[in-house]
């Protein structure tokens, strides 16, 4: 009888544990990560600005690489290489 009710007792414990691991998880499960709309809205147009930014360097630099081939291009005809 001691044994039962011993089972009993420890029963109950692990259902109140199981009750608190519950509503712990439920709590965690509510928490939302939260970012302002602004702050989500300034990143992304800080984003396009870098973004309009490099595209523009690569336009001067792809200008530039062509340039440069077009001139080693003369260069060589120019003084061809035997």
């Amino acid at each position: 009888m001691k044994q039962l009710e011993e089972e009993k007792a420890a029963l109950k414990s692990l259902e109140d544990e199981l009750k608190e691991l519950k509503a712990k998880i439920a709590k965690i499960k509510v928490k939302k990560l939260e970012v302002p709309v602004e702050d989500l809205q300034k990143q992304l147009e800080e984003t396009k600005a870098a973004v309009t930014a490099l595209e523009e360097e690569l336009k001067v630099l792809t200008k530039s690489e062509k340039e440069a081939k077009e001139k080693l291009e003369a260069y060589q005809k120019k003084y061809p290489f035997e």
